[in-house]
């Protein structure tokens, strides 16, 4: 009986640890709060409208004795590089009296201040991974960071100091009403913020823990606070964070946050495989470019194609002589040589360049020689011995359209219909048809 008895009498001894090891992790659920993931960056422009708004938490600061209390709507999500911040607040007197960017007051304002320990690794006492930032209703911020001479100063119960912190972030306040504007009442102004995870240290992915602090600073009359001793007691001006403490910078009171959520196969990809997407872009328009450039040249070549009726009398007995006519003697050797060397390489793609190479001339001779001789160029002399050509080969019937392009050096058997109708004015199909008839 007596063992009973004083296991009993340990039992009770220990029931309010027992009591406390059951409820502690229901009351840090919940303290964890959700930052849901963002598919779509953000845009930074102090406007809610990209943000579902019926997820924002509310906070109303209770102890405002002499105005309408302010309330406070405040989210978070985030993305691979970027953590997003919003905070509405409906505040009827918008004041800002301090200004500058890093400057030491502006918590005396109108401000809305965030405070996180993006590691989850602080106790009491703010250490060098942890961020305060401040924002104004101008968009005039600071930033302050835990300062390591200061927490080793143990009497410094906030050791942050202003000005050592260099991160680049985004920020973005609108307001709605007049600022330090006494006589009509405001509405309320937005704050956004998209805070790199790369300038904090955090490899952002689902799961993971920090800690943070909204903090509004109200100040409701345009009263320089910073010329006031430390101990006034001003109506005009209160503070508080969304869980109604007032005392700031001690990471232990600050909420968890808690990364949820993560993109989807199609971000996901698109994100991974970026670079790729971006270079099948370029290639894409460069393959675009390089299309309309190579269509363009193409309608060049076929005005170059000459009309058979239209030739000269002396280039016409040339390309298609009557059999008792013999254009060896009626051309110079040039021309004549040109003509036999374009016969026996009927399919080769002959330019101007190559047809000078092998008759030993530049190009400028040879297309004066042409001018002169037969009132055309080299390369509309080819493309009427190949087209002539093509007729005597559609004529007997041998090949079909495909092979005799081939035959004469066209790669395109599209293109070299192109040029056989507009050197004959009919097709090669309605050659095929009129042979077939007959």
């Amino acid at each position: 009986m007596s063992t009973f008895l004083n296991n009993y009498g340990y039992c009770i001894q220990m029931k309010p640890l027992l009591v406390f090891l059951l409820i502690s992790p229901l009351y840090l659920c919940a303290q964890v709060m959700q930052a849901e993931y963002a598919s779509v960056p953000k845009l930074i422009d102090g406007l809610s409208e990209d943000w579902q708004t019926e997820r924002a938490q509310e906070y109303v600061q209770q102890n405002h004795t002499t105005h309408d209390p302010n309330v406070l709507f405040s989210m978070l999500e985030w993305d691979e590089q970027y953590l997003y911040v919003l905070c509405m607040v409906k505040d009827k007197h918008l004041v800002q009296v301090h200004k500058g960017e890093n400057a030491p007051y502006l918590y005396l304002n109108d401000a809305f201040e965030f405070y996180i320990d993006p590691l989850n690794d602080s106790k009491s006492r703010m250490d060098i991974n942890d961020y305060q930032f401040i924002i104004t209703l101008n968009n005039d911020h600071s930033i302050l960071k835990g300062d390591k001479r200061l927490i080793e100063d143990k009497d410094n119960l906030a050791p942050k100091e202003l000005g050592i912190a260099t991160i680049v972030f985004q920020s973005a306040v609108a307001c709605i009403g007049k600022v330090n504007d006494e006589d009509t009442e405001d509405s309320m102004y937005c704050v956004e913020m998209a805070i790199p995870w790369s300038g904090i240290g955090v490899n952002a992915r689902s799961g993971h823990l920090f800690r943070a602090d909204f903090c509004v600073d109200d100040l409701d009359s345009v009263v320089n606070m910073s010329l006031l001793a430390d101990t006034a007691e001003v109506p005009s001006f209160f503070y508080s964070s969304w869980k109604g403490s007032r005392d700031f910078s001690f990471p232990d009171q600050w909420v968890g946050i808690k990364l949820q959520g993560e993109p989807g196969v199609f971000t996901s990809l698109s994100k991974k495989y970026s670079r790729i997407w971006l270079l099948l872009f370029f290639s894409s328009v460069a393959f675009s470019i390089s299309w309309i450039l190579f269509l363009l040249y193409r309608i060049r070549q076929l005005k170059n194609v000459p009309v058979r009726q239209a030739l000269e009398p002396a280039m016409s007995s040339v390309v298609h002589p009557q059999p008792e006519e013999q254009p060896v003697t009626r051309t110079s050797p040039v021309v004549e040589k040109a003509r036999l060397h374009i016969i026996n390489n009927l399919g080769q793609s002959l330019s101007t360049e190559t047809l000078a190479d092998h008759l030993a001339m530049s190009p400028r001779q040879l297309q004066r020689v042409f001018k002169e001789e037969l009132n055309t160029t080299p390369l509309s002399f080819v493309i009427a011995i190949k087209m002539e050509e093509a007729m005597k080969l559609l004529s007997s019937g041998d090949k079909n359209i495909s092979e005799i392009a081939y035959a004469l050096g066209f790669n395109d058997p599209s293109y070299f219909s192109r040029v056989f109708k507009k050197y004959f004015n009919h097709s090669p199909s309605e050659v095929l048809s009129q042979q077939q008839l007959k």
